[in-house]
């Protein structure tokens, strides 16, 4: 079942990545070692004027990106990494929503299992599915047998925003994730078997998500 979550859950991510929230921009290059040990060998971080970046799932979020764009290859120089072309980035917390999705029963057929995950989908995003950029992925059942669903939905206009800035600068990201997935990977490596809980705060609120076997249980924002 592992393998089934890998590319939400363990994804394998370029080394160098992009974290962006407001007030706060980050760059950071990993080593990787055996198994799943990583060393951080590069890294740097500038304060924003909070202006700049205005997280929202809804609302525009880059308010001058000729500005931010400024920062990110100050940033990148200042770690040596400005001729890095491939990135991950992790979004503002408020930027992108995730849901664990429980199926009531069984769907009968390919067609009426696309119909039911829309119709949560767009219930629990509060947008067409049309509007949004969603990645989900099968989980384990639950101890009811039920199938669930691990699903992450941005706004397709608030996500160009952040693939623009980085072409602006030459740049791709090969993997964007909300940052409570990304620092969900502490957690997924850390060796350990059990039950985990990881909080991620953010200045709208904090996201809560348990872990139970690597594989996401329950995940809640404040």
């Amino acid at each position: 079942m592992a393998n089934l979550i890998s590319k939400l859950v363990q994804p394998w991510y370029p080394a160098t990545a992009i974290g962006l929230d407001k007030g706060t921009a980050s760059v950071v290059h990993l080593e990787r070692g055996r198994g799943n040990s990583c060393t951080v060998k590069r890294a740097a971080t500038f304060n924003l004027s909070e202006s700049i970046i205005k997280p929202s799932f809804d609302e525009p979020n880059i308010e001058n990106p000729g500005q931010l764009a400024a920062v990110l290859g100050e940033l990148a120089t200042s770690a040596g990494l400005l001729r890095q072309k491939r990135w991950s980035l992790s979004l503002p917390e408020a930027t992108s929503r995730t849901l664990v999705l429980t199926m009531d029963s069984p769907a009968q057929s390919s067609a009426e299992l696309q119909d039911v995950l829309k119709w949560k989908i767009e219930r629990g995003f509060g947008a067409e599915l049309d509007e949004l950029s969603v990645s989900k992925e099968r989980l384990q059942k639950d101890s009811q047998g039920r199938d669930r669903y691990l699903v992450i939905g941005v706004k397709k206009a608030i996500l160009a925003e952040y693939e623009s800035l980085l072409a602006s600068l030459g740049w791709r990201a090969g993997l964007i994730l909300p940052r409570h997935i990304g620092e969900s990977q502490w957690l997924l490596r850390n060796g350990s078997a059990g039950d985990s809980l990881l909080l991620s705060g953010s200045a709208e609120g904090f996201t809560a998500l348990i872990l139970r076997g690597k594989h996401p249980l329950i995940v809640r924002t404040v």
